[in-house]
């Protein structure tokens, strides 16, 4: 891209930015991990990690992208051009898969956001169970055959994915200004605008709405802030295992009396569990951690990317600070009072705990049920999924950048032509997770390895080399350049022993409870499917994995950029 395509203002490159880090996980998967944990615990450990791992973490990586824009725009070039070493190659091979990998498979859900908020505005959805969501769900993304979806018909995703494709790369062939910037104060604006809409509409659900003397928006708000979590357990074989979630003195009252009712050899307890006590389970510091990567764009070169576009005098504290704050608003305030309110008030706590087993569930199969159980539901189901799909849009432009950048300097051809040959690899990565999406094996699989895995080891090498290497005192100084806020000295502290501390903490607590299954923990499916054989698609897409780092290695390692003494 030519150094003269800039951002055309500060407010364009903020709400760029922003938009890169709105995306799906603000409504989709945020909300779904509040229900999986319980609410309040989640979010204290979420606001503690954003202000101690991710906003640190996006301000970095607008103070290196800035600094570095001169000269280059992709991040093998960012980390080769601080740190000069051999190593740095090798990372940055590993840095230039993850955008590449997550832009294929988020591209193909984007288009189930704009499948679904067609077939709502078409009034082609008509079901009354979240079983009967599911199986439409299902047929629509191809989940119980490979290539089940190939065919053009508004209730399989195959249009859709066409059409989400050809509009992201229109974008990203307009360039920074004329597409990125242009596209994203038009979309960032009236994506906000659409969820107050929803969250004006949530807030007005009534029991005559819903039909249920048993639950309510306040038993949602409940759900998510209140710090104590009360339950009731029964005792299975000598193991007290939670039943359900009791939420307000009436649900309180009504387990006491099921325990009053109940037969002597039926146990039942009523339990609160304090704050702390939720606190120091690892898994909800894990959890929040990982959504912070996967909502604010962090770690994955793409804020350096569409930073480097800056002008050396242009503001990047409050502008890191702003756009940051931008995505907490949509993900807490709008994001989280949408979906988990309305969804306990039609469906009950437990019928939304047990319908959300996994990042999905919640959207695909719970919400569309809660909208067309509301009066004119399908008018705000298609706000609903218009607005996820205006969402991943903003995102999915943005992770595509740093894969062009990337082409065009190693390659070192025109922008159109490497945009030609990105449009290629990314159509036939996208069409592996689209063909092979029974069980959604591939898609899952490299999620787990590249938005999970290699995520946060490279996030944690970043962090490391750009704080001890680079100096944390440097990125202060240079943050503060040119910044109507500053930065204090002493922020260097957060920088170089507080985040990286907490990454290597998460990381090592994940991995071996959670894929290795040890310290009480149960061995992922992930790694069973990589050894066993019983998941060729799951093998294929590790085998993927690895090949394109060993292909953008080369690439890095053959051009003539790098340089080992510089330039």
């Amino acid at each position: 891209m030519s150094k003269k395509d800039n951002w055309s203002s500060s407010m364009g490159v903020i709400l760029a930015v922003a938009g890169s880090a709105v995306g799906l996980g603000n409504f989709l998967k945020f909300p779904g991990q509040v229900a999986l944990y319980g609410g309040a615990a989640f979010m204290i450990a979420y606001v503690m990690s954003f202000l101690l791992v991710g906003l640190p973490f996006a301000m970095m990586e607008w103070t290196v992208g800035r600094k570095i824009g001169d000269k280059y725009h992709s991040v093998p070039w960012t980390y080769y051009s601080f740190f000069r070493k051999p190593s740095a190659k090798i990372v940055a091979a590993v840095a230039v898969v993850i955008p590449f990998v997550i832009c294929s498979y988020y591209t193909y859900i984007e288009a189930w956001c704009l499948g679904y908020a067609v077939n709502f505005a078409t009034g082609a959805l008509d079901f009354s169970s979240t079983k009967e969501a599911a199986d439409f769900f299902g047929n629509f993304v191809g989940v119980n055959e490979n290539g089940s979806a190939l065919e053009f018909s508004l209730s399989k995703v195959w249009i859709y994915f066409l059409t989400v494709f050809g509009i992201n790369f229109l974008l990203i062939y307009l360039g920074i200004s004329k597409g990125i910037e242009k596209f994203c104060k038009i979309a960032m604006p009236l994506l906000i605008l659409l969820a107050l809409i929803l969250v004006a509409r949530v807030a007005t659900i009534t029991h005559e709405h819903t039909g249920r003397a048993d639950s309510s928006i306040n038993q949602g708000m409940g759900f998510m802030w209140n710090p104590a979590k009360v339950v009731l357990e029964e005792n299975q074989n000598g193991k007290w295992v939670e039943v359900k979630r009791l939420v307000g003195d009436a649900d309180i009252q009504q387990a006491e009396t099921e325990i009053a009712k109940s037969s002597p050899q039926k146990e039942m307890r009523v339990r609160e569990i304090s704050l702390f006590k939720q606190l120091l389970n690892p898994s909800i510091w894990i959890a929040a951690v990982g959504q912070l990567f996967f909502s604010m764009s962090v770690g994955m070169g793409i804020i350096i990317s569409y930073t480097s576009y800056l002008k050396r005098t242009d503001d990047v504290v409050l502008s890191s600070i702003t756009s940051a704050s931008a995505n907490e608003f949509c993900e807490v305030c709008l994001g989280g009072m949408i979906t988990v309110p309305a969804a306990v008030a039609f469906l009950g706590i437990s019928g939304v705990a047990g319908a959300c087993a996994s990042l999905f569930d919640l959207g695909f199969n719970v919400l569309p049920l809660v909208f067309l159980k509301m009066p004119i539901g399908e008018f705000f189901g298609f706000i609903f999924f218009m607005l996820l799909f205006l969402a991943a849009i903003t995102s999915s432009i943005s992770i595509l950048q740093p894969s062009l950048a990337f082409l065009q300097e190693v390659l070192g051809v025109a922008r159109n032509f490497a945009l030609f040959i990105l449009a290629v690899l990314m159509f036939l990565m996208s069409f592996y997770s689209f063909y092979f999406s029974k069980g959604l094996v591939a898609l899952d699989s490299l999620d787990f390895w590249v938005g999970q895995t290699l995520i946060f080891i490279i996030a944690t090498w970043e962090i490391i080399m750009f704080s001890w290497t680079y100096g944390a005192e440097k990125l202060v100084k240079d943050a503060n350049a040119y910044s109507l806020i500053k930065l204090p000295k002493n922020y260097s502290i957060i920088w170089r022993y507080f985040t990286p501390a907490i990454l290597i903490l998460v990381f090592l607590g994940w991995f071996l409870k959670d894929v290795l299954g040890v310290f009480g923990g149960k061995l992922s499916y992930q790694i069973e499917n990589l050894v066993s054989g019983k998941e060729p698609v799951a093998q294929a897409s590790f085998a993927i994995i690895a090949a394109l780092i060993i292909l953008f290695g080369a690439m890095i390692f053959k051009s003539k950029e790098f340089k080992e003494d510089g330039k």
